[in-house]
């Protein structure tokens, strides 16, 4: 394919309904007698239980894995927040935050990569707007690499990041809210 072609698939992913975008069968749903007692908004259990997130399998190191938590009580707890596990990026674990669904990447004490300054990275304002970016992801990241670092590649990125606070507006503010723009221009 072109980078046109790569391109003009890219646009029309990014603006799918993420109905058209999630593969039931490549996603960590967790159990609705489980995610119902979670202690997160109402909406954000709908969206993990309905979407899920995302499992990758990928070659190329990719490290964003969905892996929703099988147990009631919340896996996580950092800064005096509990959280529930749903899933990770490089050695810290995603987790919706209680009471109000932010999601967080926590690092453990344990990892050497370990500093008070990167314990945790706020990631996503909301479960659902985590949900739908980590589809996203899942679905253009193929194109990305197809487009190498080329002129295009970077036509693409940018799209993508625009995107991002169209989806969740939180991330505008770049300082609080850094995950995403790492992950995409950092792969």
């Amino acid at each position: 394919m072109s980078d046109r072609e790569i391109l003009q698939e890219f646009h029309q992913f990014l603006t799918a309904s993420l109905d058209d975008l999630v593969d039931a069968s490549s996603a960590s749903m967790g159990l609705p007698q489980i995610v119902e007692r979670w202690a997160i908004p109402s909406e954000h259990k709908v969206f993990v239980l309905t979407y899920g997130v995302p499992i990758e399998q990928d070659p190329d190191g990719l490290q964003l894995r969905g892996d929703v938590q099988w147990v009631t009580d919340p896996e996580v707890a950092v800064s005096g927040r509990l959280g529930y596990r749903l899933g990770s990026d490089w050695g810290r674990t995603l987790a919706a935050m209680a009471p109000s669904g932010e999601v967080w990447a926590v690092r453990s004490p344990l990892d050497p990569r370990y500093s008070i300054r990167t314990a945790v990275a706020q990631v996503n304002s909301s479960v659902t707007a985590f949900i739908d970016l980590s589809w996203r992801w899942h679905t253009l990241r193929p194109l990305l690499l197809a487009l190498g670092y080329r002129d295009a590649f970077f036509d693409a990125a940018e799209a993508y990041l625009a995107r991002l606070t169209e989806i969740d507006e939180a991330l505008m503010d770049e300082k609080e809210y850094p995950w995403w723009r790492d992950l995409i221009l950092d792969w």
